[in-house]
């Protein structure tokens, strides 16, 4: 990965053993984009958690080993995300997460849609007082979703339960 690819808070995965051993799911706790190892060709470095860690060990991590985590049916339904029927239609795939207000009142919905392709297709809708933010993209993995939703303004953390 490259350090652009991350902010603080990405969820990704481990790559090579390295301060944690591979397939380690970490959350990135900090990014130096600018740290290089020319010796190993290496540029970019984000300051790691594992997300398991009772202890909050944090370690740093070349951004070349670091790879992204695909975005799952188990994972949404993992993060509330319900399945919702889809009778007659050719993509039976479709989870939703609404959040609401004491009111009732519509705080954000997100749609999910499993792709033919690669990935989900991601449908953020986030009414404010001003207007309402829809956002609508094809992503594949996790931390993809997280940014999606911090530029649509949803404070909605995201975890991966690791086996």
């Amino acid at each position: 990965m490259k350090a652009t690819e991350l902010m603080i808070g990405s969820l990704v995965r481990v790559s090579k053993d390295v301060c944690f051993k591979k397939g380690t799911i970490v959350k990135a706790r900090g990014i130096d984009a600018d740290n290089v190892f020319p010796e190993k060709g290496l540029k970019g470095v984000a300051s790691c958690m594992p997300v398991n860690d009772p202890n909050r060990v944090t370690c740093g991590v070349w951004c070349d080993y670091l790879e992204p985590i695909p975005l799952t049916s188990e994972i949404l339904e993992q993060n509330g995300f319900g399945r919702v029927p889809q009778p007659g239609c050719s993509n039976p795939y479709h989870w939703k997460l609404e959040k609401r207000d004491e009111d009732g009142e519509l705080l954000y919905r997100i749609e999910a849609y499993n792709t033919l392709f690669r990935g989900m297709f991601i449908q953020i809708n986030n009414p404010s007082d001003c207007a309402s933010i829809s956002f609508c993209k094809q992503i594949e993995h996790v931390h993809e979703l997280q940014h999606a939703l911090r530029l649509c303004g949803i404070d909605k953390e995201i975890t991966i339960k690791e086996d």
